[in-house]
């Protein structure tokens, strides 16, 4: 349950803030920002895994990833 929430939270907060980042810069260059945060993300979810860091990492890079998915779904549903 909490890994839902700390992935969803980021995209309620952030909703009016990403749609009118989206309406002012080009959409493509939005996509590929979040796409490469959402590589970081999942690049550090395996370096925590392999040296076993402490909890508060995961929870980190899933509103890491939350964040870069409130800019990403608007942007490619604007596309």
């Amino acid at each position: 349950g909490l890994v839902g929430l700390a992935q969803v939270i980021p995209v309620v907060a952030l909703a009016l803030p990403a749609g009118q980042l989206i309406d002012r810069w080009d959409r493509r260059w939005v996509i590929q920002a979040a796409l490469a945060i959402f590589v970081l993300c999942s690049l550090g979810l395996a370096a925590v895994s392999i040296w076993q860091l402490p909890i508060a990492w995961i929870y980190g890079l899933l509103v890491l990833n939350g964040a870069a998915r409130a800019f990403h779904q608007p942007a490619k549903s604007a596309l």
